[in-house]
């Protein structure tokens, strides 16, 4: 039998860590992705957050983007995305995703102001087997609500951990899993509440985060 094993260099590199560095509003009874915008590290460039959309507003809603010649849908933007009002550097988060139109947490776009929405994702470098272990906490909760925080590959779940509240403090929440990826294959972390209201993500390297290791190919 064949025993494959992985070499120093992709060990070097085959990593990357990255966390929020500002708070993120998840409104309520929503799957959302977290927004991991800042790399601890990433000696391989495996952490994805590059530009997925940009764009010119081409209308004015309150807590809307407007953008009628863009598919939203089909480019690949979900709930929990940060858009970026680049005419003066103000943000807002996805809600609710429609072809030309995204429902925002803020109101932040009128016509002509332009955007853009970055990817904030882990790419597999190779086909292998991966750690990765992440964590999130909510700066406040609601006694006996509930919180998910979910691993997705391609857009799929494929792991998650839930943590009840039994106060209205902060709730934090952690999950690690080994991963099988292909070579291009991504991951994200995404996040649930069941609160009645929207409850917002603390920032911070050590509160809100995604870690992945190649351990073997």
């Amino acid at each position: 039998m064949e025993i494959k094993t992985t070499s120093p260099a992709l060990v070097t590199t085959a990593k990357a860590r990255a966390y929020s560095s500002a708070t993120q509003a998840v409104s309520n009874s929503v799957f959302a992705k977290i927004q991991l915008n800042t790399e601890s590290y990433d000696p391989g460039s495996n952490f994805d957050i590059s530009e997925l959309v940009s764009g010119t507003a081409d209308g004015t809603t309150a807590d809307h983007l407007i953008d009628s010649g863009t598919n939203f849908v089909t480019s690949g933007v979900v709930a929990g995305d940060r858009v970026k009002n680049t005419t003066d550097t103000t943000y807002a988060y996805v809600t609710v995703v429609a072809n030309g139109d995204l429902t925002l947490d803020g109101d932040i776009f009128v016509d002509t102001e332009t955007y853009e929405i970055k990817k904030a994702r882990f790419v597999a470098p190779v086909t292998g087997y991966y750690l990765v272990t992440a964590a999130f906490r909510y700066q406040t909760f609601e006694d006996g609500k509930w919180a998910y925080i979910m691993i997705y590959k391609n857009g799929v779940v494929i792991s998650y951990g839930v943590r009840s509240s039994g106060t209205t403090a902060r709730l934090g929440a952690e999950t690690s899993d080994i991963v099988s990826l292909t070579a291009d294959d991504y991951l994200e972390l995404w996040t649930y509440h069941d609160c009645a209201a929207a409850k917002a993500l603390q920032e911070g390297s050590a509160n809100t985060f995604i870690a992945v290791h190649l351990l073997s190919v």
